[in-house]
């Protein structure tokens, strides 16, 4: 399967990655997101990239792309890796929320069955699959993602560089609330600059050509 980036065009512009600045994509995933910065930032700037997905990591591995540092960890460890790594004046950090597989390796019919259920359950027309929210708090609760995000965000703070930009891409409203609730007590602290007002979403566009990203809502920040 084509791994497709989510608003990788919106990404790019809020970070504005320059030549040999240094970035960390918290999430790495398929690495989308990640060859676009590196293309962006030669000849000499690196990326850091951390997935928490054994086989993810390996098939990340096996494409050897250059200025590219892959750590099989969990990203709310982000001090530690950083600190092991000699990764420093970070310019930039991803840490999107992608909802990879909700119970792996196990029998499909099960998932077929659940859906199902659901679909019987709930009436009326829409254009999200019925079962999706379902899924997407099953995901939440199994990866415990909500504490492990409040764990990572303030160390974000911590390890950029003044200057340096944030950009979080949610998949669910609980997420976003938690990034958005984080941006501005940073903000009146004086620690950060919120450059996203609202919200970013995809373009009619985007989601025609990847249906995934629907739920999508980037925010960005920059450290004073």
């Amino acid at each position: 399967m084509i791994h497709i980036p989510v608003l990788q065009k919106e990404v790019l512009q809020y970070l504005d990655p320059k030549p040999n600045e240094n970035f960390i994509d918290a999430t790495i995933d398929g690495g989308g997101h990640t060859a676009a910065i590196l293309g962006k930032i030669k000849p000499n700037g690196e990326t850091l990239g951390i997935e928490i997905d054994p086989e993810i990591y390996q098939e990340l591995k096996s494409k050897n792309l250059e200025r590219l540092i892959l750590v099989n960890d969990s990203y709310t460890n982000l001090k530690k890796i950083i600190e092991k790594y000699k990764f420093g004046l970070v310019s930039g950090i991803f840490a999107r929320r992608i909802t990879k597989r909700i119970i792996k390796e196990r029998p499909v019919k099960t998932t077929l069955q659940l859906v199902e259920i659901i679909k019987r359950v709930v009436t009326g027309r829409t254009k999200i699959n019925p079962a999706t929210r379902t899924f997407q708090a099953l995901r939440i609760a199994v990866n415990d993602e909500l504490n492990n995000l409040r764990k990572v965000l303030p160390q974000t703070i911590e390890v950029l560089a003044p200057g340096g930009k944030i950009v979080i891409i949610s998949f669910h409203s609980l997420e976003d609330r938690i990034v958005k609730k984080f941006f501005k007590g940073e903000f009146k602290k004086g620690s950060l600059e919120i450059l996203t007002k609202k919200p970013v979403r995809p373009s009619k566009e985007e989601i025609k050509i990847n249906s995934r990203s629907h739920s999508a809502k980037l925010r960005a920040a920059m450290k004073q």
